[in-house]
């Protein structure tokens, strides 16, 4: 998985799927994860050991919803 101002992209193997953006209904930081829900129902559950520390788990978080609600 992997994020950009321009959404989500994820991959298994040779299957990618993406999400825009506009397509996230929700962004929520749950202390444990940084949850982000699409239209659709998808979801996405970033663990915070996913992060080198919070600082960086912080930063990507300001900046997943900064592209959300620029969305």
């Amino acid at each position: 998985m992997s994020v950009s101002e321009y959404g989500i992209l994820t991959q298994i193997g040779s299957i990618d799927a993406r999400m825009t953006w506009s397509n996230v209904k929700e962004v929520r930081d749950s202390g444990t994860y940084i949850l982000i829900v699409g239209h659709s129902g998808n979801s996405f559950f970033v663990p915070s050991r996913a992060f080198r520390g919070a600082e960086e788990r912080r930063e990507l978080l300001s900046e997943i919803r900064r592209w959300h609600g620029a969305a």
